[in-house]
């Protein structure tokens, strides 16, 4: 197997890759014929997370159960799609499946919820960040009030079991 470099960002990759796994480059492979038709493609832009942590942890991108690439906490990573498919993003023992539909270029933003602790993947065609951070900002706050709620649950039982 022989390697090739990327004509988008010059990575040396295998000759079979259909894409860079580094930045999502579509590889016309030698077989191909230079006449042939190209497969349309649209794209899809992940945005690592920007939340802040003591150890900074790179989201593997799983396209249809095969790796394709890591995205780093506030990066971009482009991948172009052919079809439909199901994206699973993997973080330690942490993941999230969403499903993405051809013909429409996607964002989808990533992020990790301080509460549970759980990875999120907030899926838009466009690509106003204000709307997302705006959801992500109205989910936080249903957590916190959550959990604020469960507290004082917690804390009604124990007076009640306590004292009477």
């Amino acid at each position: 197997m022989a390697l090739i470099k990327c004509p988008e960002c010059g990575s040396e990759i295998s000759e079979r890759a259909k894409t860079c796994p580094k930045c999502g480059c579509p590889i016309e492979s030698p077989q191909e014929d230079a006449h042939s038709e190209k497969s349309s493609f649209n794209q899809v832009t992940i945005h690592g997370y920007e939340e802040t942590f003591s150890v900074d942890t790179n989201v593997k991108i799983y396209k249809d159960g095969e790796l394709v690439g890591e995205v780093a906490p506030a990066s971009e990573f482009k991948l172009p799609i052919t079809g439909n498919c199901e994206l699973t993003f993997k973080a330690g023992i942490r993941s999230r499946k969403v499903n993405i539909r051809k013909g429409i270029d996607t964002n989808v933003f990533l992020s990790f919820d301080r509460f549970s602790g759980s990875l999120k993947a907030f899926v838009s065609s466009d690509d106003n960040r204000e709307t997302i951070v705006k959801v992500k900002e109205h989910n936080s706050s249903k957590a916190l009030l959550n959990t604020i709620l469960l507290i004082l649950l917690c804390a009604a039982l124990f007076i009640y079991f306590t004292f009477f």
